[in-house]
């Protein structure tokens, strides 16, 4: 197996995991079918919206004698650890393997965050009907004005929703290289893991990601301890990610994973 070699980040999101499910699981069919990597490409081009647009990005790429890992990912095809593992495809010509195991990933990914969606759903309805229903008694009296009611109901869900989004962008801020000499980066991640409830549940679903990260690259064939850096790309929290450093030290050493993991 080759060494894989990083590749120029692309500046584009990931796909959401239900498209990039229905993206491998295509290109897993086709390759099953024995038709060749650029017509496979060639044949996404002919899905609706952002996938197909990158498809065909990635296609002039492959015409210009780019690989596939890197005419994906310099079109935004693909993303993050899915180029480490186009990679090995290409170097060990595993195609169908590979986008098996990442079709199987995203699907697991897709149907979690469903999961989330179905449950939040309700008590966001119930949160919003709250907020327009408990001022409404005081517009219908004459307690308060139009402009009133507004502020109350209107105003405070668009303060709500601006809240949110600042919590959803905080740790990518606060990461950022201006605010390293402040060290603001650590303070969040070590309060990400001291937030009782929270703790748990965000060190269960980072821990659960560089597993299944790791998981699908050893799969695919790469050395452990070639995978094990590349899976730490993907953790986030740097104090977490300085813990999981300690199994490739450990690997060195000549434990085994199944020693580090009864401690």
């Amino acid at each position: 197996m080759k060494t894989t070699h990083p590749v120029k980040k692309s500046p584009k999101k990931p796909l959401l995991p239900s498209e990039l499910a229905q993206l491998y699981l295509q290109l897993e069919r086709l390759q099953i079918a024995g038709i060749p990597i650029s017509e496979s490409i060639t044949t996404l081009v002919q899905n609706q919206g952002e996938m197909g647009q990158r498809a065909k990005a990635t296609l002039t790429y492959l015409r210009r004698g780019k690989s596939l890992a890197e005419a994906g990912q310099r079109a935004g095809l693909f993303v993050g650890l899915d180029v480490t593992l186009i990679q090995i495809a290409e170097s060990g010509g595993i195609y169908t393997e590979v986008f098996h195991q990442l079709a199987q990933s995203y699907e697991e990914q897709a149907r979690y965050q469903q999961q989330i969606k179905s449950r939040l759903t309700w008590p966001f309805i119930i949160l919003l009907l709250a907020i327009v229903i408990q001022p409404l008694p005081g517009l219908v009296l004459g307690q308060i004005t139009l402009g009133g009611y507004l502020r109350m109901t209107v105003g405070l869900i668009m303060q709500l929703g601006l809240l949110s989004w600042i919590i959803w962008h905080l740790p990518q801020w606060l990461h950022h290289r201006c605010f390293q000499p402040l060290s603001l980066g650590i303070l969040w991640d070590k309060l990400q893991l001291i937030i009782p409830y929270w703790n748990r549940w965000y060190i269960r679903r980072t821990v659960r990601n560089f597993m299944r990260s790791l998981g699908l690259m050893l799969q695919a064939g790469l050395p452990i301890l070639e995978a094990l850096p590349k899976a730490y790309e993907i953790v986030d929290n740097l104090i977490m990610r300085q813990h999981l450093q300690q199994i490739i030290i450990h690997l060195q050493q000549g434990r085994t994973l199944r020693k580090l993991f009864r401690r």
